[in-house]
């Protein structure tokens, strides 16, 4: 495989034997292996370099989550869990030592740099609590292969779900995402990752009637709103985004057309909504990133 901090950066070459090296550095077990190659086959750095201090997130789907003991439940978001918080770290090493990356000043520019790099958040989805279909399948994957799936963002903020979920979830999902600034949502390059305990997920399939994750991430685009002036006078978007809407690319072609007062949607499309079930169900706890999907990878093609 190969990797770089960026596309600016020269593309390290590395082997299996490479990343085997690494992955025992980090302290792997071989049965972690064939996940830990699956995330090296991606060529995916999980520190990219940039000035505004990025992370990644790791979501491991399907058998292999019960073979090698990964955590999706209490606590799975925390340092208790040797194999989500080994192969996070290999990511790290791998991308430091095969990549190239993390140079302070060369290869690394984060001005403040980000906690979540250190194991780059690896989780696996808690499938056999959660009320919908896994993500691997939502992304095309059947349900018995093994898949990880890696994210893009900077941050996470929490919020708790109550009675009268919806109307509270509204509130509080607006509250959050308008934290998020316009780059990291409602550009061409946006996107949410919502980690949802599956307290919070049954409650809003039985009392509220989203009986997929896909109706539940458009409920969440139609209300999540940002000011037109605030969005089209961003730097961010003057340079990134306002080229794609002169060259018609949608959505942002129908968009810059609309009145100065309109409230257009925060991110991109409903599909760049990503939802996860994960959590112990002791409290009704979820979570929301401005974090996007970046791709997934077979684990099974390593084994």
């Amino acid at each position: 495989g190969k990797m770089s901090p960026g596309s600016m950066h020269e593309a390290w070459e590395y082997t299996v034997e490479k990343v085997a090296i690494n992955a025992v550095m980090a302290g792997a077990k071989p049965e972690y292996l064939p996940l830990i190659l699956a995330v090296a086959s991606s060529r995916i750095t999980s520190l990219f370099s940039s000035t505004t201090s990025f992370a990644r997130i790791m979501v491991v789907n399907g058998p292999i989550r019960d073979q090698i003991g990964m955590n999706s439940g209490m606590g799975a978001m925390g340092p208790f869990n040797q194999a989500n918080a080994v192969i996070g770290r290999a990511w790290t090493l791998m991308s430091k030592n095969l990549g190239g990356a993390g140079i302070l000043g060369d290869t690394y520019m984060g001005s403040q740099g980000n906690s979540l790099s250190y194991n780059n958040l690896c989780i696996a989805e808690n499938e056999a609590q959660s009320p919908w279909r896994p993500f691997h399948v939502e992304k095309g994957f059947r349900p018995e292969e093994s898949v990880v799936s890696l994210f893009h963002g900077w941050s996470i903020a929490h919020g708790m779900g109550v009675r009268n979920i919806k109307k509270r979830f509204q509130e509080q999902i607006s509250g959050l995402f308008s934290i998020f600034n316009v780059y990291s949502s409602a550009t061409s390059l946006g996107g949410a990752l919502v980690l949802m305990d599956p307290l919070v997920a049954e409650e809003l399939k039985e009392t509220e009637g989203f009986d997929t994750k896909e109706k539940l991430s458009q409920w969440l685009y139609d209300h999540s709103l940002v000011n037109y002036e605030d969005f089209w006078n961003n730097e961010i978007v003057i340079a990134f985004t306002r080229p794609l809407a002169r060259q018609g690319i949608e959505p942002f072609a129908s968009r810059i057309k609309l009145p100065q007062d309109a409230m257009m949607p925060r991110f991109p499309s409903p599909k760049s909504i990503n939802i996860i079930v994960v959590g112990g169900g002791t409290n009704s706890f979820w979570q929301a990133g401005d974090f996007r999907y970046l791709g997934s990878a077979s684990v099974d093609a390593w084994r």
